[in-house]
C-alpha cells in the first residue's frame, strides 16, 4: 500500500509542468498541476514549500504527518538543537547523521513543526522536509516482457550494453573489451536493495556492507543484485575487478524513505572519512520526489570526492521533478534501446548528462548463486555509466593520480558519442550523449592530472597532436 501511494505521488509530480522549486521561488507555495483528468480529481494541486519563522518546510505537514528531516546549518547546530527538550521543540530527534547535518525529527504532534521552527530558526536550521515514501522499483526498473529469473548458461557471452558502449556506431560486434584494469582497486557503493552476495559475480569481491532494512544484509527483491551485476559483475559487469560495498535502503518491495535513504549516504559518507584516498563510486539507481534536502545531502557526499551515479528514471518525464536525478553534481543517466533510440519510458530533460544501454539488460538476480534476469529500466543504464567511472579512476590510481569527481564526469560527457541517439525531442533538451569508453580523452586526463587534484573545470576539446592510449 505505502509503495503504491508512494508511485502514484511520484507519477502525478512527474507530471508536472511548473514547479516553483526547479526554478528557484522556493518562497511561494506553488501550485504543481497535474496531468490526468483522475490524478486532477484525486489530488488537485500539491503545495510544495512554505515558510515558518523564516524556516523553509517543504510539503507541508498535514494532520497526520509527524516525522520531518531537519538540515541543520552544521553538525553544531544539529547537535545543540537536539540536545533541548520536548517542551522546548515539541518533539525528539530520533536519529542524527552528523556528516550530513541531517537529523530525523518526530513531532509529539504534527503541528510542532512550527515550534521547532520558531524555536530555532534560520540561524540554526536552512530546511525542514517531511519524510516522504521513497521508490526504488517504483521509479527506476520497469520490467520488460522478457523478464523470466533464469540461471545463466551464457555467462561467457558479451552483454549487448557492455558491447555498446565499447564501440561508435552499430551494429554490434559481440566485443566486451573488458581487459586492462577493469576497475580494480576502487569501490563501488550500491546504494539499493542489497545483493545476492552468494553470486559468482560478486566472488570474493564484497569488501564490507551495511543494512538499513531489516540487517540480513540480503538481496530479497533482486534489483541491487542486477544493478551491482551490470556495474562491477565478473561477466555482466563494465567494471568486472572493482570491489563491492552494498548499502541496503530498500526492501523486498523496493520501497524505503528518505530517512532511511539518508542512512545510507551517511554510511558511505563515514567510510570515506575514514579511507579518503581510495577512489570511490556511488549507483543510486532509485529516486523519489525532488527533495531539496536530499540534493543537498548528495551535493555535500560530492564534495567529499566520490564520483555518484544516479538513474533518472522511468515515467518519461523530465528529471528536474525527482531526487537524486536532478542534482547537478550527480551524473544523471538516461536510458537506450538495442537500436540506439531513447528509451520510451525514460526521463529526459537539460539535467541528463549521458545516455547509456538501459532496454532488456540480462544481469545478476537475487536467488542461486548463478540466478539472473533481463530487466529494463534507467536502473540498468546507471550502472554502465558507474563502471566506466570505475575502470577511468582505476587506471589513474594505478598511474599514482588522483582525479576528482568532476573530472571523472567531465572526461566521461567529453568521451562519449555524439548525435547517435534517435529519437531525442529536441525542445527537451537532452543531451545526445551516449556513454562510451575506450576513450582516448579519459586518457589525457589520466596522464595530466595531479596528485590530490582539486575539482578542476570541464575537460577541454582534444587538440591535433599525437593520439593518447584509450583507457581500458
Amino acid at each position: 500500500m505505502r509503495a503504491g501511494l508512494a508511485l502514484l505521488l511520484v507519477v502525478a509530480y512527474a507530471s508536472a509542468t511548473t514547479m516553483a522549486m526547479a526554478h528557484g521561488d522556493e518562497h511561494a507555495s506553488a501550485q504543481v498541476p497535474v496531468r490526468g483528468l483522475a490524478l486532477r480529481r484525486r489530488l488537485g494541486t500539491l503545495p510544495v514549500t512554505s515558510y515558518l519563522h523564516g524556516v523553509p518546510v517543504l510539503r507541508a505537514a498535514t494532520k497526520t504527518t509527524k516525522s520531518f528531516l531537519v538540515r541543520f546549518v552544521s553538525a553544531r547546530a544539529m547537535a545543540v538543537a537536539c540536545k533541548a527538550g520536548r517542551h522546548v521543540i515539541g518533539g525528539a530527534c530520533t536519529a542524527q547523521y552528523p556528516l550530513l547535518h541531517c537529523s530525523l525529527f518526530v513531532s509529539d504532534e504534527a503541528e510542532s513543526v512550527q515550534k521547532l521552527a520558531a524555536h530555532l530558526g534560520p540561524k540554526l536550521v536552512s530546511l525542514v522536509e517531511q519524510d516522504d515514501d521513497f521508490v526504488g522499483l517504483g521509479v527506476s526498473a520497469v520490467a520488460t516482457s522478457e523478464t523470466q529469473a533464469s540461471n545463466s548458461s551464457n555467462a561467457t557471452d558479451c552483454p549487448w550494453g557492455v558491447d555498446r558502449i565499447n564501440q561508435s556506431q552499430l551494429p554490434l560486434d559481440g566485443q566486451c573489451q573488458r581487459g586492462g584494469r577493469g576497475g580494480a582497486g576502487v569501490r563501488v557503493f550500491v546504494i539499493d536493495s542489497g545483493v545476492n552476495r552468494a553470486h559468482n559475480e560478486f566472488r570474493g569481491r564484497i569488501v564490507d556492507s551495511a543494512d538499513f532494512v531489516d540487517g540480513t544484509h540480503e538481496d530479497c527483491q533482486g534489483h541491487g543484485s542486477h544493478v551491482a551485476g551490470t556495474a562491477l559483475g565478473s561477466s555482466f559487469g563494465v567494471a568486472p575487478k572493482a570491489t563491492l560495498v552494498p548499502v541496503r535502503v530498500l526492501d523486498c518491495n523496493g520501497s524505503s524513505t528518505t530517512s532511511i535513504v539518508l542512512e545510507g549516504i551517511n554510511y558511505v559518507a563515514e567510510t570515506i572519512k575514514k579511507s579518503p584516498h581510495q577512489p570511490s563510486v556511488a549507483v543510486l539507481s532509485l529516486g523519489g520526489i525532488r527533495s531539496a534536502l536530499l540534493n543537498a545531502v548528495i551535493r555535500d557526499l560530492v564534495a567529499s570526492n566520490i564520483v555518484v551515479v544516479a538513474a533518472a528514471g522511468n515515467v518519461a518525464s523530465d528529471v528536474r521533478y525527482f531526487s537524486p536525478a536532478s542534482e547537478a553534481a550527480v551524473l544523471t543517466v538516461s536510458a537506450s534501446t538495442r537500436d540506439d533510440s531513447l528509451a520510451t519510458f525514460s526521463n529526459f530533460g537539460q539535467g541528463v548528462d549521458l545516455i547509456a544501454p538501459g532496454e532488456a539488460i540480462r544481469s545478476a538476480w537475487m536467488g542461486e548463486a548463478n540466478a539472473s534476469k533481463i530487466v529494463s529500466g534507467t536502473s540498468m543504464a546507471a550502472p554502465h555509466a558507474a563502471g566506466v567511472a570505475a575502470r577511468l579512476l582505476s587506471r589513474a590510481h594505478a598511474n599514482g593520480k588522483s582525479l576528482s569527481s568532476k573530472q571523472v564526469m567531465s572526461a566521461m560527457i567529453a568521451c562519449a558519442e555524439h548525435d547517435v541517439i534517435q529519437n531525442l525531442q529536441e525542445e527537451r533538451g537532452t543531451p545526445n550523449l551516449l556513454l562510451r569508453i575506450p576513450c582516448s580523452m579519459m586518457a589525457k586526463v589520466v596522464q595530466g592530472s595531479k596528485s590530490n587534484a582539486s575539482a578542476p573545470g570541464p575537460v577541454s576539446p582534444a587538440v591535433p597532436g599525437p593520439v593518447a592510449p584509450a583507457v581500458s
